[in-house]
């Protein structure tokens, strides 16, 4: 593959984007990865004109090797379904957030690929973001469906976050002798199974923790005044805005976190944070698919309800040693499957393919 060229749809959401993007640049090399625009003609031409700004739902690249073109899309949008123009468009559709349920009625999973959830990361100084930024609008040339101002705010969003190395590579900070520190930090979402499910349970968590004597917690939500329920999580509201730097230092510090299904009941992207850092993780159930099945006690710990989580807590708190293993287990999964090289290796040699052998069945294979 040394000799492929790799194109990029430069009408990308680069804040998502910049995961695989980096692992394209470890992959093929950072010279042979470039923006370009007419690879991706038939691909606008094929979507729906109502759907402006669906181009923020996935990346679209191409790989020139040996006068052969292979047309892959990297969908990381929420919901589980499926772009129909952007899947006919493709020779490989890469995708975070499968589940067969929804998809139950699809008879075409040839394409179909599972990856795992990525997450923004900054991989360009300032100067070259903005540099980047104005070449792909200019790529561009503005086109109709293209909302430049949410355009330029996604290059800007990167410059918000850490570079990789600081989540894979930053260490604990010396707790000494202290309680165990856990920290936790949740945006309030309105989306319906957020409101009935990820609101209460990351609130339930957060609460557990505020009573224990087991721990020193630090935490909150933060959430928009509009919000509706809001008097509900009064008591757990964070007034002041937490820098990415902060996020991360004191996450790294935390001696467990929790995770739980988000909007649509996706993989957040705090799953793929937690994984990259290494940590120890309470998770209630899994619903979307991942590349490989998530083992209990290995890698992760999970309940199955709310009334598990406390007795998880406690026994978490109580057993440096397990804390540990899971630890081991998280980083392991990451360097496995979710790393950005991972990712792209997935997809290149297709590695986990979606196969249905009936109805709201799957096998994953590996």
């Amino acid at each position: 593959m040394k000799t492929a060229k790799v194109f990029v749809d430069p009408a990308t959401r680069i804040n998502y984007s910049t995961y695989y993007l980096l692992g394209l640049y470890d992959y093929f090399g950072r010279k042979y990865v470039n923006f370009k625009r007419s690879p991706f003609h038939t691909l606008y031409q094929s979507r729906d004109k109502s759907d402006n700004g669906d181009y923020f739902n996935y990346m679209a690249f191409v790989v020139n090797t040996a006068g052969k073109t292979i047309k892959y899309i990297i969908d990381f949008r929420d919901s589980p379904e499926i772009y129909e123009h952007a899947y006919q468009w493709c020779d490989v559709y890469a995708k975070i957030n499968i589940n067969l349920e929804v998809l139950g009625d699809r008879k075409d999973f040839n394409k179909l690929i599972s990856i795992g959830p990525g997450f923004s990361i900054r991989i360009w100084g300032k100067w070259k973001t903005y540099w980047t930024c104005f070449q792909n609008l200019w790529k561009l040339r503005f086109r109709t469906g293209i909302y430049w101002k949410t355009f330029v705010r996604t290059y800007e969003n990167q410059l918000e976050k850490s570079y990789l190395n600081q989540f894979v590579g930053l260490k604990k900070s010396s707790q000494g002798s202290r309680k165990p520190y856990i920290f936790t930090i949740a945006t309030l979402w309105e989306h319906a199974n957020c409101q009935m499910g990820t609101n209460h349970l990351r609130k339930e968590f957060m609460k557990i923790c505020k009573k224990s004597p087991l721990c020193k917690f630090e935490g909150g939500f933060f959430f928009y005044k509009k919000f509706k329920g809001v008097k509900d999580f009064k008591d757990l509201e964070v007034k002041k805005f937490t820098p990415h730097e902060e996020f991360l230092r004191k996450t790294h510090d935390s001696a467990l976190v929790f995770n739980t299904p988000s909007v649509f009941n996706c993989h957040g992207w705090k799953l793929g944070e937690y994984f990259a850092m290494g940590k120890a993780m309470i998770s209630s159930p899994i619903v979307n698919k991942l590349p490989e099945k998530l083992v209990h006690g290995e890698n992760v710990h999970f309940i199955e309800d709310i009334s598990e989580m406390e007795d998880a807590l406690n026994y978490m708190l109580s057993n440096e040693a397990y804390r540990k293993k899971l630890e081991i287990g998280a980083r392991k999964y990451y360097n496995d499957h979710i790393a950005p090289i991972r990712a792209i290796c997935s997809i290149i040699n297709r590695s986990h393919p979606v196969r249905v052998t009936h109805r709201f069945s799957e096998v994953l294979a590996g």
